[in-house]
């Protein structure tokens, strides 16, 4: 449980020095996305991480390889 909460402290500080807002566009992966209102994003290595300082809750997106 303790690495689960140190990830977690990671990825919440990292959101606070790299923010995108606004829309996300990966076209090599086939999506795009906009970040919600009062929420802010990261891409960090292959996971875009989502999180809000007004709202609970967090949104990991993980990319994978596969192409169909």
């Amino acid at each position: 449980m303790k690495g689960h909460c140190f990830f977690f402290a990671m990825i919440f500080t990292s959101l606070l020095f790299g923010q995108i807002t606004g829309s996300v566009n990966y076209p090599e992966e086939g999506i795009s996305f906009t970040i919600p209102q009062q929420w802010i994003g990261e891409e960090l290595d292959e996971v875009f991480v989502m999180a809000s300082n007004q709202e609970a809750g967090i949104i990991a997106m993980l990319f994978h390889p596969a192409k169909t």
